[in-house]
């Protein structure tokens, strides 16, 4: 003789035949709901987060922009006096001399522009130093030239005793 060796089936809480809505019992329900509000609380902390990135890009872009504008309306932050002349030190080394202004966002513009000559009559003398108007070279080009800012590497307004400024004056008095 066989025996039945199965137990007996024994229904489990929330496992019963039937909706939970049809018996009374929501103890299977509010776990779901618990877990609805834990989602949505999530939703709503990533969407703060979101709008709190956008809200600091937004920030970070006008600030750039502000200052991008304040900056560019005199390069030289009021420092350089346009009634006088510069100097202005290349970094090819050249030297140029002449009154810099600011005319597009990649030029300087160098008027009553003058350079220094060195000549030297042998190469134990001391160099012979010139101080000629750019339109006094070979191509005569106009007293006038455009120099990229990213070539600048130093301005400075002349004293009004400098002996370089005395020598333009002499030269426009001729």
């Amino acid at each position: 003789m066989a025996t039945d060796q199965r137990q007996p089936s024994v229904p489990l809480p929330g496992n019963e035949r039937g909706s939970r809505s049809d018996k009374g019992d929501d103890r299977g329900d509010r776990g779901g709901r618990e877990r609805g509000a834990a989602n949505a609380a999530t939703r709503a902390g990533r969407g703060a987060v979101v709008g709190a990135l956008l809200i600091g890009l937004v920030l970070g872009a006008l600030g750039y922009w502000l200052a991008m504008s304040i900056s560019s309306e005199d390069p030289f932050a009021g420092r350089i006096d346009a009634n006088r002349y510069q100097a202005v030190i290349l970094s090819n080394d050249k030297v140029y001399f002449g009154r810099i202004t600011d005319v597009s966002d990649t030029f300087f513009e160098l008027d009553d522009a003058f350079f220094l000559r060195e000549t030297r009559e042998s190469e134990d003398a001391e160099p012979v130093r010139a101080l000629l108007p750019v339109n006094r070279e070979l191509h005569a080009p106009e007293n006038r030239m455009l120099i990229r800012k990213d070539e600048v590497v130093l301005v400075e307004n002349l004293a009004s005793d400098s002996p370089v400024l005395e020598e333009i004056r002499r030269q426009k008095d001729e």
